[in-house]
């Protein structure tokens, strides 16, 4: 193998390099936005999820310990 052949064989798998660095770089960011949306949804949750723990009925307890009447 001559070195003419050799160059274009590197310079062949740094192109491909480059093109998969530019893919997983395009994951990675495509990923990034995803966690962030669920960090945003885990904490509407959250919040939910407290204000439904301290709401209390008309008795003053807590809606979450009244247990429902049995038919």
């Amino acid at each position: 193998m001559d070195i003419t052949q050799r160059i274009v064989n590197l310079e062949s798998k740094i192109t491909y390099q480059e093109i998969s660095n530019k893919e997983l770089s395009d994951i990675i960011y495509r990923q990034q936005l995803q966690i962030k949306q669920l960090e945003k949804t885990c904490n509407y949750l959250l919040q939910q999820l407290k204000e439904a723990t301290s709401t209390t009925n008309s008795n003053g307890k807590s809606l979450l310990s009244d247990i429902p009447p049995h038919y």
